[in-house]
Order: C-alpha cells, then sequence, then structure tokens
C-alpha cells in the first residue's frame, strides 16, 4: 500500500495535540482518513504505544469537537507489515460546521479540507455553511454567537412562571443536546442585536423629531419595552358632554398596538440585518417588519386570516406568555379594536417588508376634529380639499386622491370614507380597485 496525501488523507508522523483541526476540517467536508505513524513522503515508521495513541485520539474526538462527533469519528489501530499504525477514520457529519471546543464559530476553530491541507473557514463561509444545514428553519440553526446570556429573558419568563433552565432551553428548542444555542437562543439572549426604532415625528412626515428610542436585546424585553413606550406615546383624550360622565378614548386602541407590535416580532425575518421601525405621526401610526409573506403564503390568504408562520417556536413561547392566541387572528383583532370608529387599519405586503398601517382614532373621534365635520353634509376643511380634487374629474382612486392633496393613503381612505357616508361622493368596485367620485 502507498501512502499519499489527499482532499481525503493526511499523513502524521506522530500524534499532537494540532491532529483536531483536521478531524474538524473531514467532518465539515467529505470525511477523511488520518493515518498516525507515517511520514508526509508516505515512509510508514509505525507508532509506539498505538493503543495508548488511539484512545487519546478518541477522547479528543469526544472532548475537543462540538457538536458531539463520537458517532461518526473514530481511532483505531492497525498493522502495516511489521509495524503499527493508528488510523483516524472520519465521516462527513450531520451538523456541520464542527469547530474546536474552547475556540467557537469562528475562523480559528472552523477548518475545512481545501486540496491536501486543512484551512480555516472565513466568517462569510461559516454563516453559508449554517444557513444550508438549517435549511427553511433560521430559529433551529445554530447561533453564529456562542457566548450568550439570558438574563432578560429568564426574569421575565420567570415572572410569568415559565422555568428557563437548561432542561427547559433544550425543550423550547434554545439549545441542543451539546449545549449549543440555536439562532432562537439568539433571539432570546441579551446580545440579540435585531431590534426595534421607535419614533415620533410632528405632522404627518419624516421631518421633525418629538422622541425616539432605540430597543435592542432579548426580544421578550423588547415587546415588553416597546409596549411601555407606546403606551406612553398613545395620548389620552377626554370630554364631558351633555351627560355627567366623563368620556375617554385613545390615539390608538391599545389592543391594536399591541396586536400590530407582537405580530411584527413574532412574523419578522430575522435573517435580515434590520429592526422592525415604529413610526408615530399625527394622522397615523406605521409598523413596518423586515421580511415579506413566508414561503407558501400569499397576500390574499393573509389578509383573509391564514397565517403560515415564520418563527413557529417563538410564536410557541408567546403563546405561552398569552401574547398571541391561534395563529391568522392579529388582523381580524386589530379590526375588532377600532369597532365603532368607522377607521380600521391596513396592511401592505411589500418587498421585503410588512408595513401595517393604524389610523389615529383620535383624530375621528373628537368632535371637534378636522375633517368631514359634525353636521351630516358640511365638510370641514380636509373633506373641502377631497372634493375640491375631485371636482371636475372622471373616477379616482384613493391613492391619487393622497397623491393630489399631499395626504397620507389612510387619511386619504378615511376622508373618502366619510364623505361616501355623507352622500358627497359616490364609490364603486371592491376594496383594492375602489375609485371614487363627487357627487
Amino acid at each position: 500500500m502507498t501512502f499519499v496525501e489527499t482532499s481525503t488523507v493526511e499523513l502524521k508522523r506522530t500524534f499532537m495535540p494540532s491532529l483536531k483541526k483536521e478531524i474538524v476540517a473531514f467532518a465539515n467536508t467529505d470525511g477523511g482518513t488520518v493515518y498516525l505513524g507515517v511520514e508526509d513522503d508516505g515512509t510508514v515508521i509505525g507508532v509506539e504505544d498505538p493503543r495508548g495513541v488511539a484512545d487519546a485520539v478518541n477522547n479528543m474526538i469526544h472532548d475537543a469537537v462540538v457538536p458531539d462527533l463520537s458517532m461518526f469519528a473514530e481511532a483505531h489501530v492497525e498493522r502495516f507489515d511489521d509495524v503499527q499504525l493508528v488510523v483516524v477514520t472520519v465521516h462527513r457529519g450531520p451538523d456541520r460546521p464542527y469547530c474546536i471546543a474552547g475556540k467557537g464559530l469562528r475562523p480559528e476553530g472552523v477548518y475545512v479540507r481545501q486540496g491536501t491541507s486543512s484551512q480555516p473557514l472565513t466568517f462569510d463561509g461559516i454563516k453559508r455553511l449554517l444557513r444550508e444545514e438549517a435549511g427553511d428553519s433560521f430559529e433551529e440553526g445554530r447561533s453564529l454567537d456562542q457566548e450568550l446570556t439570558f438574563d432578560e429573558s429568564s426574569s421575565i419568563l420567570s415572572e410569568r412562571g415559565i422555568a428557563f433552565g437548561d432542561a427547559q432551553r433544550q425543550t423550547l428548542g434554545v439549545a441542543n443536546g451539546d449545549g449549543l444555542f440555536s439562532n432562537l437562543g439568539y433571539m432570546l439572549s441579551d446580545q440579540c442585536a435585531r431590534g426595534i426604532k421607535i419614533a415620533r415625528f410632528t405632522g404627518n412626515a419624516k421631518m421633525v423629531f418629538q422622541t425616539r428610542r432605540d430597543l435592542d436585546g432579548s426580544v421578550v424585553r423588547q415587546v415588553v419595552d416597546a409596549l411601555e413606550m407606546l403606551d406612553m406615546l398613545n395620548n389620552v383624550h377626554a370630554e364631558v358632554g351633555a351627560r355627567p360622565e366623563r368620556v375617554e378614548w385613545r390615539d390608538y386602541p391599545p389592543e391594536a398596538l399591541r396586536e400590530a407590535l407582537v405580530n411584527a416580532v413574532v412574523h419578522r425575518d430575522y435573517r435580515i440585518r434590520a429592526d422592525i421601525g415604529i413610526n408615530l405621526f399625527d394622522d397615523r401610526c406605521e409598523i413596518v417588519s423586515p421580511g415579506g409573506l413566508p414561503d407558501g403564503a400569499t397576500t390574499m390568504a393573509a389578509l383573509a386570516g391564514i397565517s403560515v408562520a415564520r418563527n413557529p417556536r417563538l410564536a410557541a413561547l408567546f403563546y405561552r406568555l398569552r401574547w398571541v392566541e391561534a395563529y391568522g387572528t392579529g388582523l381580524m383583532k386589530m379590526r375588532d379594536a377600532y369597532g365603532g370608529t368607522g377607521l380600521e387599519p391596513e396592511i401592505d405586503f411589500l418587498d421585503g417588508a410588512v408595513r401595517v398601517i393604524l389610523p389615529n382614532a383620535g383624530v375621528r373621534l373628537s368632535p371637534s376634529a378636522e375633517g368631514v365635520g359634525n353636521e351630516a353634509g358640511k365638510p370641514g376643511a380636509d373633506g373641502e380639499s377631497v372634493l375640491m380634487t375631485l371636482s371636475g374629474r372622471a373616477w379616482m382612486t384613493k391613492r391619487e386622491v393622497a397623491a393630489a392633496t399631499g395626504f397620507s393613503a389612510t387619511k386619504a381612505a378615511r376622508l373618502l370614507r366619510e364623505l361616501v357616508d355623507d352622500g358627497l361622493v359616490e364609490a364603486e368596485g371592491a376594496t383594492k380597485a375602489r375609485v371614487y367620485r363627487r357627487i
């Protein structure tokens, strides 16, 4: 037998700690064999104490490589002519990328076979390998960052009676049997950088900031803090009319805000390095979540309440927290929250994002609000602007009216709906293709 180094054969004179690089490289590539007791030029010299060396190699496979490779690699003794060699057989592993324990998923810990040598894999290569192994499920893929802590998630879950120890983390899918963290673990960790940006603007455009806040860390903590911030920004209105009771209402139904936020966090695409954006204007609140519809979902099905969960394990945890109910109920609950206001939320499926628009109900419910006016048939300033735009024109869409008046699409839709109710404007067609004209 002639010994020659190839992409699947490595020759070693003797056992050394650096052998784990070759083992990891073979496991991450196409498997291979290491012959201990053979010079680089193929000269066979044998191994002293081959049984002891084989045991040392097997211990290395068990202790120095993660995830556990013991089922797919082993060292044994073989006789060649009058000497003994230690032969290390490594199969391509099913849980790539494998790395050297203590080094982590970094180039100094992850190796692949290139020609006759074992080379460190770049960060981009490690990410690519993680994506290949995870398939369509980002949650279940292994986190690139393994130095994770869970102080915030543990605190919030504990307050709600949900255990979050090592055993529970494995059950939830936060970590696997080897103690390695998944991407779900990253999402729940204090180190999560996929955050939420909240901003309040003056007027109806992104021109002048009133206040802003950036949130990151555990997505559980982000939800709690974002709801608290939104509650502060959700103005309370009160009036006393003919009755002695004080009448109160808020800019946005709290249930609608909560549903829009929680759905954005549960359904966003965490592969995308972008934050959820929540922007509050005078007439609306826009919540933009990174990632379009998941595979297998359609716009019509989503609007009808048929949901495809992109992050089912996160959704299951939110269900245990009682933050979500059955899949597909979020949009329905947002619409129900606006019952009696004459308004309803909008949802837009964009390229690479989903946008929910919640109209400011405080403007609509206030008896002194601008718009169509209190007396039927007597439009206010904004209503008059819409009527002037429609005058002398054929049919116009909601977006055409919005563009002509400078109003947002949400505000234009509200004004048109009120003008139709007051018999000043005629509407025709289905919701998405509806057109309007002045009577």
